[in-house]
Formats: C-alpha cells, sequence, structure tokens
C-alpha cells in the first residue's frame, strides 16, 4: 500500500512537470532515482497530449571500466524510451574553483562537491532550451537514510555495517 501511495505522488509530481510549453530536461545517471524519472516522463508523454514538451536526457560520462562508467545504464534507457541522452564528458576540475561565489550565494557556507559538474550541466540545459530541470539527486536519502548504519554499528553488528559500506563503494 504503501508503494503504491509513493508511486502514485512520484507521478503526479513528474506530470506537473510536464506541462511545460519548453522542453524539459533530466539529468539521467545510472541510478534508479534519475532514470525513474526520465523514463516515467517518457511514459507519461506518451500517454498524454500531443502537446507534451520534448524530454531531453543529460548525463555525465566517465572513463570506460572505471566505477563511475554508466553508459550501459544509459544505453538501456535509449533502447527501451525514446528518448536521446546528451552524454557531457567529465573533464579535470579544480576543488577550489568557484567556492567563493557559492559561499557568497549561500545561506550558509556549505560547499557542495558536485558544483563543478552541475554548472557545466545547467549551461547545456539553457542551451537546449530547457526550463525546467528534473533530477533524482538525493533521491535515495528521501527513501531512507543511511542513519540506520549508526544504529547497526551502536547494536554492535558491525560485520553489516561493513557489508553496506562495501556496497556503497561498488
Amino acid at each position: 500500500e504503501y508503494a503504491e501511495g509513493f508511486y502514485y505522488y512520484f507521478e503526479q509530481a513528474v506530470q506537473r512537470r510536464l506541462r511545460s510549453m519548453s522542453p524539459v530536461a533530466v539529468s539521467v545517471s545510472g541510478g534508479l532515482d534519475s532514470s525513474s524519472i526520465c523514463c516515467l516522463a517518457e511514459t507519461i508523454k506518451r500517454k498524454g497530449p500531443q502537446s507534451s514538451p520534448d524530454i531531453l536526457g543529460f548525463s555525465y560520462i566517465f572513463n570506460d571500466g572505471t566505477p563511475q562508467d554508466e553508459k550501459s545504464f544509459l544505453l538501456d534507457i535509449e533502447n527501451d524510451y525514446p528518448v536521446s541522452i546528451r552524454r557531457l564528458a567529465m573533464g579535470p576540475q579544480g576543488i577550489m574553483e568557484g567556492r567563493r561565489e557559492e559561499v557568497w550565494h549561500g545561506e550558509s557556507p556549505f560547499l557542495d562537491n558536485l558544483r563543478n559538474v552541475i554548472e557545466p550541466l545547467y549551461k547545456n540545459v539553457q542551451q537546449s532550451g530547457a526550463r525546467i530541470l528534473l533530477s533524482g539527486t538525493m533521491g535515495d536519502e528521501m527513501l531512507f537514510s543511511q542513519a540506520y548504519l549508526l544504529d547497526l554499528f551502536n547494536h554492535l553488528a558491525w560485520y553489516k555495517v561493513w557489508a553496506h559500506l562495501k556496497e556503497f563503494g561498488k
């Protein structure tokens, strides 16, 4: 029952964003959160009126064979859905680039380690004509908190903590 309710609200949230007259961009990774958004948006578009906006996928690509290489997931989505995902190559990023501006514009001195990745994504989305960007960022954290690892640790379930941390690394 919980899953059905969650899916209903998830579908409604994506559907509201598809009311745009401009293309809708989706930041796609190999993760279930962003991939689900992209696939659901295309599914809603197929069922909906002909005036639905185009869905534009954007994804960062990493070197072949590295743990970050998610190109096979992107191909799976493109094979199953009529969406084209633009690949953005990851270049070397300076860890301190743009930090002064980030602190200046933020409400707290919080630094986002993905800032140097997000800026080029925003520029590409803007150049595509999309006015809305959907993202699965922090989607996993919306479904569950990783704080459960502390509970496991406090209950001396150290092997389980180690096993879960090992999976995060994968």
